[in-house]
């Protein structure tokens, strides 16, 4: 079965993607910002508790909080449902996004060596 990381679990988007990881068969970790939305995640899906891990990463901007997650687990897929954001056509990279982006480079410094996806 294959592992998903997927950041920014509490999102909608994020919602939508572990349903259809988990209806694929995925053993999912999703990571969040604060403790408590971990028990908001599961009250509105009980049905995820068995299938779904949630880690809390409280800066994602910051590298080293990511060295739990990618030394406990190895991951098939690494999914980042965070949308650029555009005023006036031009693209604004919030920190919201860049901090998105840091699991490439851990990707890179800390290698899983079943990672075949990075979406």
């Amino acid at each position: 079965m294959p592992t998903t990381l997927l950041t920014g679990a509490n999102s909608f988007v994020g919602a939508h993607v572990i349903n259809s990881h988990i209806a694929a068969g995925h053993n999912v970790v999703g990571t969040v910002r604060r403790a408590n939305l971990v028990d908001e995640i599961f009250a509105l899906h009980p049905e995820w508790k068995d299938k779904l891990e949630l880690i809390v990463v409280k800066d994602y901007a910051e590298e080293s909080n990511w060295d739990e997650v990618f030394g406990k687990y190895s991951f098939d897929h690494v999914r980042r449902p965070s949308p650029p954001v555009f005023r006036r056509k031009t693209l604004i990279l919030s920190p919201h996004l860049r901090s998105s982006m840091l699991p490439l480079p851990c990707l890179t410094t800390r290698p899983t060596p079943t990672t075949r996806a990075t979406i």
